[in-house]
């Protein structure tokens, strides 16, 4: 165990607890004294580490599970039933169906939520799972999530040319390429859709 000053908060490094055991921790008189020389008295103080405790359990995920058409550039969140910090992020993975991982992933804590805030855009017409390691997060008392799994599906084609919303689409046709194309009659235009590639 080792202790060290910063500011006005005594530090303490020490190895894990041991769960359903009581600590108690006793700071000596003198050992730490203010700009006039004044030492603190003793301070002590006892707890109780359990193992009872309930892990955080998440209570909404984005994009939901067995979600279909989602963006190719969604953005990902895990929402917990109380607030956690970050612990360590860089776990967190989404692969798709053959095991290729998804690539430039950025990851924060607001609040109760995890948020995947960067990533390399989804392929279309695939499935991808979120993993989120256990303990990646803590609660407010030190207790660590379990794993978190899920998986979701992309839309089937990528929007290329955007004009806007369709108003009374009257007619589709494909070419050889793959693309479809869609009368948009009220807007006097037509819309291509680029196959998955």
């Amino acid at each position: 165990m080792t202790a060290g000053l910063s500011g006005r908060i005594i530090n303490i490094d020490h190895d894990n607890f041991d769960y359903n055991k009581t600590y108690t921790v006793t700071v000596p008189a003198e050992t730490v004294i203010n700009i006039d020389g004044i030492g603190n008295e003793e301070i002590s103080w006892g707890f109780i580490i359990r193992d009872d405790l309930p892990v955080p359990a998440y209570v909404s995920l984005v994009p939901g599970e067995n979600a279909t058409d989602v963006e190719p550039g969604a953005i990902v969140s895990i929402e917990f039933d109380r607030e956690v910090t970050a612990v360590d992020l860089n776990g967190i993975t989404i692969e798709d169906s053959d095991s290729n991982p998804v690539n430039g992933i950025g990851a924060g804590v607001s609040g109760r939520t995890i948020i995947i805030y960067d990533h390399d855009d989804f392929g279309c017409n695939k499935t991808y799972t979120v993993t989120v390691p256990a303990g990646a997060v803590t609660d407010t008392n030190g207790i660590g999530n379990n794993e978190i799994s899920w998986s979701f599906t992309t839309v089937a084609y990528r929007f290329v040319e955007s004009w806007g919303d369709f108003r009374y689409p009257e007619g589709t046709a494909a070419d050889s390429s793959g693309n479809i194309y869609v009368a948009d009659t009220d807007n006097h235009r037509i819309q291509k859709f680029a196959p998955v590639e």
